[in-house]
Formats: structure tokens, sequence, C-alpha cells
């Protein structure tokens, strides 16, 4: 057990670290995502406030008015809004918290289950192992985003970037740590 707690924490302060680098220091972070700059403020006046107010995600066009024969707009999009949320540029001690927090969390994951692999099992494999993990994530939540939401094919591109990477990282540190 104590195997397992050591790799979690460790192993999340590897995929936090990592996390940093490929969001602030390369452009991975960016991938995929666009800006409504220069008229972001004109367009939130009119398409956002006082049009939604809830904290959701806004998907459009309406699939149930579209199904109704109700004509659907240029395009779909989608649209997370948060109205008590301050425009922040730069992250808050409580979300660097929190991330570290589900970081560990799936750090935790990745140990319990290397401290269970049998122990002729090699280095490598049990690294390619750890980086699985980050595959599995990326392919089972974010290619349904493209998939279903059309989110950019450089988003999922910037995902596998991140996830694989920062899982490999940190297979790297519990493959050793997390042997039998």
């Amino acid at each position: 057990m104590g195997k397992v707690l050591i790799g979690g924490g460790v192993g999340g302060l590897i995929l936090f670290l990592w996390g940093a680098v490929s969001h602030m220091l390369l452009p991975v972070g960016h991938w995929g995502f666009g800006t409504l700059a220069p008229a972001e403020d004109a367009v939130l006046a009119a398409a956002v406030r006082g049009s939604v107010g809830t904290h959701a995600i806004y998907l459009f066009p309406d699939a149930a008015a579209s199904a109704n024969g109700a004509p659907a707009g240029p395009g779909r999009g989608f649209l997370m809004y948060d109205p008590a949320s301050r425009r922040e540029a730069e992250p808050g001690a409580r979300q660097l918290v929190c991330e570290y927090l589900w970081d560990v969390v799936a750090a935790l994951l990745a140990a319990f289950v290397l401290v269970h692999v049998a122990p002729d099992v090699g280095y490598a494999r049990r690294v390619l192992l750890a980086t699985a993990f980050g595959l599995f994530a990326v392919a089972s939540v974010d290619a349904a985003f493209v998939t279903w939401y059309g989110f950019p094919h450089a988003y999922l591109g910037a995902q596998v970037v991140d996830a694989a990477g920062g899982a490999f990282l940190a297979g790297l540190f519990l493959a050793r740590a997390c042997r039998r």
C-alpha cells in the first residue's frame, strides 16, 4: 500500500509539472482553441450575456428544436459558460490545488495497477502500460468530443500529447516505484 501512496503523490506531481510545461511552455494548451478577439466584448454582450444565465455547457444548434423543424443557424458550437467566475488569464491557487489532487488520483490508479503486475514484466513494458492509461483516457473521452461535438482534430492531438506525455513521464517513475 505504501508503494501505491508514494507512487500517487510523486506520480501526481510529475503529471502536474508536465501539465505546466505542456500548457505554459509548449503550444499544446492552445491547439484547437480560437479566440473571439478583437470583438470578444461585442460578441459576448450580444450573444451570451442576457441569453444564457446558468453555469452550463451550451450546444448549438439545439438538437430538439432542429428535430422539430426549427431552422438551424450557421455552423455548430459548444460553449461553456460560468457567469459567476471572474475573467482571469492565469489559474488561481484553488484551481492549481484541484489540478494537483486530480493528478494524484490518476497516478494512484496507475500505481495500483502497476503494483499488481507480475514481477517478471520488464521496466519498459511497465512504462508502456502506464502510458496506455493516458491514451485510454483520450480515446474514451476526448475522441468522443471530436466525434459527437465537432471539436477540432488539433484539440485531439493536443490531448494525445498532453495525456500520453504525462502518463509516460509519470510511468518512468511508477514503473520503478510500484514493482512487486
